[in-house]
């Protein structure tokens, strides 16, 4: 809905669903007991290619 009213672009609608997958499998990982170093590793490397993206050069 929020692209068929243009007011957000595609890849902020990608960007949007790669967090929703990170928080559903933290949570799901946390509910179930398997530690946080498992819940949030998703996490981590996303932080690390967007830290690695932001350091390339042009």
């Amino acid at each position: 809905m929020l692209q068929r009213n243009d007011l957000i672009t595609a890849a902020d609608a990608d960007r949007l669903s790669g967090w929703l997958n990170i928080i559903s499998y933290a949570v799901a990982c946390l509910m179930d007991d398997s530690g946080p170093e498992e819940a949030f590793q998703p996490y981590d490397f996303y932080v690390a290619e967007a830290q690695s993206s932001a350091s390339a050069p042009n």
